[in-house]
């Protein structure tokens, strides 16, 4: 198996070296696994790697966990081969989530949930929405960065929020807070806004069964339907998900947020039992997808499979999350 391989999260001596290393030797395939982010051409190297492939009229192979694009941001003429994983994320957070807590007769002590860590420009842009809402006392939030850019606030000025997971000290995406499981509903804050893929930021309300709604890019609700998740559109109205802007569709979004904190704490479990079918489908169907070897591409295949009969490990999270899905394969949902 003469393919080299380079994971995007590598560090710079790695990188570096795989860089020297594709420029003195030739080989079949050169492969990067780029599942854990979606801006593939920001890494370190990347253009010159491109071109040392070119100079052996060999397209760089990129693997990637994002379905689609937005706002022309995806470099075009590369001289690259691509796969898709848009599930790679899955078996991923199935292999670090605690799925022993469930939501049973929840005691409401919030409308919504948000978590954020990093204060991306778009993230910002939610933020200071929910305060033109007024939504912000209304949710258990958490708010961990300052930005370092400059970003015009208009409705809220932004500070440190922290919730009962100590994440900010610890960083340990496995575990939830407290506030997880009393409040209602989760805003998922993804990781992009102009690249629809799903990362454990989605992932975890569908394996524990919360409601929840995505400020992500364009389409996200109709990627989930196309999987075969059920929408709570009992609850919900998802019109925003087919706006391209982002500032108008977070805007919109918001809005059934201040429908929902019309309710009272108190009528919120008749609230979820409205959906409690669908959340339960829902968690069923998430599995179902991520024991489901067919979602795996080609090329990770070839990965495991050279590893299953060698022994040798090509790209230890291509490994961990085939035994995440062996896994997967044997749960059963409480």
């Amino acid at each position: 198996m003469n393919y080299i391989l380079l994971d995007i999260w590598a560090k710079e001596l790695k990188n570096n070296t795989f860089y020297r290393t594709v420029q003195e030797n030739r080989f079949d395939k050169v492969l990067l696994f780029a599942m854990h982010e979606p801006y593939y051409w920001n890494m370190l190297n990347f253009y010159p790697i491109v071109e040392a492939c070119d100079k052996q009229n060999k397209p760089l192979h990129i693997i990637t966990s994002v379905e689609e694009y937005y706002n022309d941001i995806e470099p075009v003429e590369l001289n690259a081969t691509f796969e898709r994983w848009p599930t790679f994320w899955l078996n991923k957070t199935f292999g670090h989530l605690d799925l022993s807590k469930e939501f049973v007769d929840t005691e409401y002590k919030h409308h919504y949930i948000m978590m954020v860590n990093r204060a991306h420009f778009w993230r910002c842009q939610l933020l200071d929405l929910l305060g033109k809402h007024k939504l912000i006392s209304k949710g258990a939030i958490s708010w961990h960065n300052i930005p370092k850019f400059r970003y015009d606030w208009k409705y809220t000025k932004p500070r440190i929020m922290c919730l009962s997971d100590n994440y900010h000290m610890d960083k340990q995406h496995s575990k939830v807070p407290l506030e997880y499981f009393n409040s209602f509903a989760q805003l998922v804050s993804e990781t992009s806004a102009d690249a629809r893929w799903i990362t454990e930021k989605t992932v975890t309300p569908l394996m524990l069964g919360k409601p929840f709604i995505v400020a992500g890019s364009p389409y996200f609700h109709k990627m989930l339907k196309d999987w075969g998740i059920e929408l709570y559109d009992e609850i919900f109205d998802y019109s925003f998900d087919s706006i391209i802007d982002t500032e108008q569709r977070y805007d919109l979004l918001l809005k059934n947020f201040d429908e929902l904190v019309n309710h009272s704490l108190n009528d919120l479990n008749l609230l979820y039992s409205k959906i409690k079918d669908k959340i339960e489908y829902n968690k069923t169907k998430i599995f179902e997808i991520t024991a489901d070897y067919d979602n795996f591409p080609k090329t990770a295949k070839e990965v495991i499979d050279h590893y299953l009969s060698t022994g040798i490990s090509l790209c230890k999270v291509t490994i961990s999350n085939y035994n995440d899905l062996e896994k997967a394969k044997k749960y059963k949902i409480c």
